[in-house]
């Protein structure tokens, strides 16, 4: 009777342990969807939509480029619209490592970023450096990027 109850109990664990693991996204899985996030923002930067980037941003979202932190949905939106009204961007971002624990993701990479002035008046700029960014798993279970950091080679 011991050995039965042993082996129902142990039966249930393995149940319950696969019924979990069938419910939590694989890691690939995880990856492509946070680069399915970072292809969608990338597509809204580059071809500046600055109301699209907008939806594609979460809520609680905070900037910091360059040491400047941006927080808060009006100062980021106001921020992106007035980026994307002065400039014409050609954004690649290139992670070199994307890290999974939980419902929360760390980015690291590199980007490269061309800027040209919209109203003419001005060489593009070209430039490059590092990102880390975090994203958060959303209920829904999708994700989205909550933090960006960024530094270009001169900063």
């Amino acid at each position: 009777m011991r050995k039965s109850v042993t082996a129902v109990l142990l039966f249930g664990a393995v149940l319950a342990a696969c019924e979990q693991s069938a419910q939590q996204p694989s890691a690939d899985a995880d990856v492509a969807a946070i680069q399915d996030v970072n292809t969608r923002l990338l597509e809204a930067l580059n071809s500046g939509d600055w109301a699209r980037l907008n939806e594609l941003t979460a809520d609680e979202y905070v900037s910091i480029v360059g040491g400047t932190p941006t927080a808060g949905r009006e100062r980021l939106e106001a921020a992106n619209r007035r980026f994307l009204e002065q400039w014409e961007n050609a954004e690649a971002w290139l992670p070199d490592e994307t890290i999974i624990d939980g419902d929360l993701a760390f980015q690291r990479g590199s980007f490269t970023m061309t800027l040209a002035p919209r109203q003419g008046g001005g060489e593009a700029r070209e430039l490059a450096g590092t990102y880390m960014h975090i994203y958060q798993r959303k209920p829904d279970g999708s994700w989205a990027l909550t933090r960006a950091m960024a530094e270009t080679a001169g900063d």
